[in-house]
């Protein structure tokens, strides 16, 4: 602004009008006229917000100027009546240019008749601001989306924050949770304040098996993990918990199983102690027994003479007579089938050991099969009894199949169980450890954010706004992980010919739109045997489903998230092989980005991962999709290095599918 705009409105000194054309804000002078005010004076800042069209209103009242703002003409009169300063903030529409902008304006009295406006434009500040917002209003409906209860503890034990979550499982409302003491839902409320994160000046524990106390006063136990966290230089804990109630359930099912077959087998055990303890009682009863016994009774002499044997033999084997027992030595018996021989050498030397004591009884178990192929199996026990001072082995037959087999279909369910709640542990903490690490970048971005808002540096806040815009990417791509491991282990999959060449250009558009402020650049090679359609396309017809797109993404995503080039270089080899009477199409996905090394390619695609290895860190649901989905198609994948003996210098992950 030229020094003219000064001249003929008011009579100011040099220095002031100096001070006042350089002054880093639009300004407005006004002088009382009347009951109005004159636009005498104005800066060079002004000429620049209203692009120069503020010349045109020297002289203007400000009752024709601000008609449509009366607001603004109340703060002129409040500034020159009250002879004082004051800011006001709010939307105002610049008479000059019709524009619409968030202003700050001071207005400041000046001896003996001037008021001046100073303005600031915060229509910027308004807009970060409110995108802040947006950002934060979307970590809270992830917060209070997560599957399990999730709260936020202060120092002193008070509930700050729970999510939706929290109050179905324990019944409480959130008004009702915040503000109080966590011991209202602790069990043992004595010693609530006994917590390890506290006492132990721990900074995190995962999977503590502990309860809650509900509402209703019902007791649930839990699954829970803590760690500390800073909101606002305040130290805080977050806690997440699972409802366990089911797995306590199951685990208690298991635990009556195990006392029903216990309880069964010691009543086995004294039923056989019964049976001796009638055999040395009263030898005239042997006969008795033998013909109403379930178990096959075989009574040995010491020197191993058969002398007595119950007619369950012949259930016992269909092919045997007690007859042909009765008066032979154990030592002339030669059973069939075949597998029996050896069973029937075991027990030939029993007589000897039982009379030398150095064996005071035996038992044991053994399985032979049927000429019909049915797999028997038998439990036996032999002891030495004195029946009027003779002295006389009985060998006690019992046909235990029905309880082996039942003992072995319990111990397969509960190996079926246990893989299946490690593998649903091993998803719940490849989950938590992959949502912690998004939360942690959206946190480490938000609070960047607030720094670089103070510092108005709006370029590298607008990068903070990428980021978390980016992190939410990645939430969607685990969500759609997670959705399809779950289909992946509930459902079978019917497989059709699809066209590979289709969903790889696809999955290269996904890719290109996601990290669309990356330099990237995926070359196809196709090699020159693999036939063409009419319409110059690769014929790369495959046996897969919709799943086939899932794992290109998720590949090509890991080849850009893990590189620290400008330019990230992807090639995608494509050819023919056959192996073992199978055409199979190879993919080859070659990156340049920082590799895996030796010892993490040995793990990658294992799902008994140990997330607490900090040398596996980055693993999470994308690899292990990756492998179930090619697995289900009868395929192969593995992963070398994209240059032989150097990992760092990229990855080559190598896919094999059957041709359709």
């Amino acid at each position: 602004m030229e020094s003219s705009n000064l001249k003929n409105g008011y009579n100011k000194s040099p220095e002031f009008q100096k001070l006042f054309l350089d002054l880093p804000l639009p300004s407005l002078i006004w002088r009382v006229e009347g009951n109005d005010f004159k636009l005498v004076g104005f800066n060079k800042y002004a000429e620049i917000l209203t692009n120069n069209e503020i010349k045109n209103f020297r002289g203007i009242l400000a009752s024709k100027f601000y008609r449509e703002a009366p607001e603004v003409i109340e703060n002129l009169h409040k500034s020159y009546k009250e002879e004082k300063s004051f800011e006001v903030e709010s939307p105002f529409k610049l008479r000059t240019t019709g524009e619409l902008k968030y202003l700050k304006a001071t207005f400041s009295f000046l001896p003996p008749d001037l008021v001046v406006i100073h303005i600031k434009d915060m229509s910027k500040y308004k807009s970060i601001e409110k995108k802040l917002k947006e950002n934060i209003e979307n970590f809270k409906i992830l917060y209070e989306n997560i599957p399990g209860g999730t709260m936020i503890l202060s120092k002193d034990y008070q509930i700050v924050d729970v999510n939706e979550r929290s109050c179905k499982i324990t019944g409480y409302s959130r008004e009702q949770l915040i503000g109080e003491s966590c011991s209202i839902l602790c069990p043992l409320e004595p010693t609530s304040k006994e917590c390890a994160i506290w006492k132990k000046n721990k900074n995190c524990f995962t999977n503590m098996d502990t309860k809650i106390k509900c509402k209703d006063g019902s007791i649930v136990p839990i699954l829970k993990n803590a760690n500390k966290i800073e909101i606002d230089k305040q130290v805080y804990v977050l806690e997440s918990f699972q409802d366990i109630s089911d797995q306590k359930e199951l685990e208690e099912k298991l635990r009556e199983s195990e006392s029903k077959l216990q309880v069964l087998n010691q009543k086995l055990q004294e039923q056989v102690s019964i049976k001796t303890e009638k055999l040395e009682a009263s030898e005239e009863k042997i006969n008795q027994i033998f013909e109403v016994s379930p178990y096959l009774v075989i009574i040995l002499d010491l020197e191993g003479n058969i002398l007595e044997c119950s007619k369950s033999i012949e259930n016992f084997l269909p092919k045997m007579n007690r007859n042909d027992l009765i008066g032979k030595n154990i030592n002339e018996i030669s059973l069939k089938p075949h597998n029996l021989k050896k069973i029937t050498s075991e027990f030939q030397k029993l007589p000897t050991l039982l009379n030398r004591k150095e064996k005071t009884k035996d038992s044991g178990e053994f399985s032979y099969f049927k000429e019909n192929g049915e797999q028997v199996w038998i439990h036996y026990f032999a002891s030495i009894i004195n029946i009027k001072k003779r002295k006389f082995i009985p060998l006690i037959f019992q046909d235990i199949t029905e309880k082996r087999f039942a003992l072995d279909a319990l111990k397969n369910s509960e190996k079926k169980y246990r893989k299946a709640y490690n593998r649903a542990e091993f998803y719940k903490n490849l989950f938590i450890h992959d949502i912690n690490s998004i939360f942690q970048n959206i946190k480490s971005s938000i609070e960047l954010s607030k720094l670089f808002l103070k510092e108005k540096n709006f370029e590298k806040i607008t990068e903070n706004h990428e980021i978390i815009e980016s992190q939410f990417a990645r939430i969607d791509m685990l969500v759609s992980n997670v959705r399809n491991l779950y289909k992946l282990e509930s459902e079978s999959f019917d497989l059709f010919p699809k066209d590979a060449y289709k969903i790889l250009k696809k999955s290269i558009e996904f890719i290109k739109n996601s990290f669309y402020d990356r330099k990237i650049e995926i070359t196809i090679e196709i090699d020159e045997s693999i036939n063409k359609s009419k319409k110059g396309t690769p014929n790369l017809k495959l046996n897969a489903n919709e799943l086939f797109l899932e794992v290109c993404e998720n590949i090509l995503m890991n080849a850009v998230k893990y590189n620290d080039n400008e330019t990230v270089k992807i090639i995608i080899r494509i050819s023919e092989v056959r192996e073992r009477r199978q055409d199979y199409i190879k993919f080859e996905f070659i990156d340049n980005g920082i590799g895996i090394n030796n010892s993490r390619k040995k793990h990658i695609f294992q799902e008994s991962i140990d997330l607490q290895d900090t040398s596996k860190k980055g693993l999470g649901f994308g690899l292990t999709l990756i492998k179930k989905v090619i697995e289900s198609y009868n395929g192969k994948i593995w992963v070398e290095n994209r240059i032989e003996g150097d990992y760092a210098k990229g990855s080559n992950f190598i896919i094999l599918i059957p041709k359709a």
